[in-house]
């Protein structure tokens, strides 16, 4: 009797020590796993590089409008940059025009995933609104990795990495199926010419 207490005992002992080593392991791969890329030694590039006055002209069909650039970065803030290209549409839309933003992860010490988790969570979780209403969804948008957009916020943000966030917005009333359109093709130019 007594032997097959010890047996027992020994089983329930290497049965616990079992389950601690893979609970080591479990721990261990996933320190293991790569971080994303610390932006601490990125370069934000201008946002207004990417395009060209003449490109926006030839695919938006703007060859009869004015067409000017405006740099809206802030000197003192390096984790984005922001670029207005804009014109007038019409009487109606005096200020049409797009912005573009490349942004790197601004909070890496605290949150480094923030890059490649600031896509899901537009897509679960929406955008919340200054003025108390419910959080904006957003849908998906093939760009890069990974993409989505809003057609109510205007707004389509992707990535093509773990390093660079990118943000394209409209002030155009046009319907979604354009918008979406137009954005596609903004999105791979900039993709294109971006050296990141």
């Amino acid at each position: 009797m007594k032997s097959i207490q010890n047996m027992f005992l020994m089983l329930v002992l290497f049965t616990f020590l079992s389950c601690k080593n893979d609970t080591k392991t479990n721990e261990a791969t996933e320190s293991n796993s790569a971080l994303p890329t610390n932006p601490e030694n990125l370069t934000v590039p201008s946002s207004c590089s990417f395009l060209t006055v003449e490109w926006l002209k030839a695919n938006l069909n703007l060859q009869d409008k004015e067409v000017t650039i405006k740099d809206a970065s802030d000197p003192a803030k390096k984790d984005y940059t922001s670029c207005f290209f804009k014109w007038v549409n019409s009487n109606e839309e005096p200020d049409a025009g797009i912005l573009i933003q490349i942004m790197i992860n601004p909070v890496y010490d605290e949150f480094p995933m923030w890059v490649t988790k600031f896509i899901t969570a537009k897509l679960t979780d929406g955008e919340s609104t200054v003025d108390g209403q419910p959080a904006v969804k957003y849908k998906k948008f093939t760009a890069g990795l990974e993409g989505a957009y809003s057609y109510d916020m205007k707004r389509f943000y992707w990535r093509n990495d773990d390093k660079f966030l990118f943000m394209l917005a409209f002030n155009i009333n046009d319907d979604e199926s354009t918008l979406v359109a137009k954005a596609e093709k903004i999105v791979a130019e900039i993709n294109k010419n971006f050296k990141g």
